[in-house]
């Protein structure tokens, strides 16, 4: 197992790419707080799970923990996303939400945004750290 700090394990990262009917992307605007090792920036909804929790509950938990909406992940395998600087690895899960988000208590703002939006403030280095190893899937999932 891989330990932090105290000989602490690690805990596991989830990620979602959730779209609705429009393909808009799901994105929060995560700002600068304990825990945190990035300043503010737009990211997908995730974070860590909980001891002993199942992935699939934890990345629902977190959308709505950070946006209020309910997102129905998809039956496809998540992608493994390789250790990092900014996490121990991660599994990115794809699903659906409609309706209009609202920022939780781990988020600045949440909203939908159009595809040639997401690129733009990825280009423009509006994103977090860590983005650049979503942004493969992203592109996939736009084709």
């Amino acid at each position: 197992a891989v330990t932090t700090g105290e000989d602490a394990p690690a805990r596991q990262c989830v990620a979602v790419l959730a779209t609705n009917d429009a393909g808009e992307v799901l994105l929060v605007l995560s700002g600068k707080r304990e825990g945190r090792h990035h300043d503010r920036g737009w990211e997908l909804p995730g974070g860590k799970l909980d001891p002993g929790e199942d992935p699939q509950a934890g990345a629902r938990r977190e959308v709505i923990e950070e946006t209020g909406l309910t997102v129905v992940l998809s039956e496809d395998e998540p992608t493994v996303l390789p250790p990092s600087a900014r996490h121990r690895g991660a599994l990115l899960f794809r699903g659906r939400a409609e309706g209009e988000p609202r920022p939780g208590s781990a988020a600045l703002e949440a909203r939908w945004m159009p595809p040639g939006e997401v690129m733009r403030l990825h280009r423009g280095g509006r994103v977090v750290a860590g983005f650049d190893e979503k942004w493969p899937v992203l592109q996939r999932s736009w084709r």
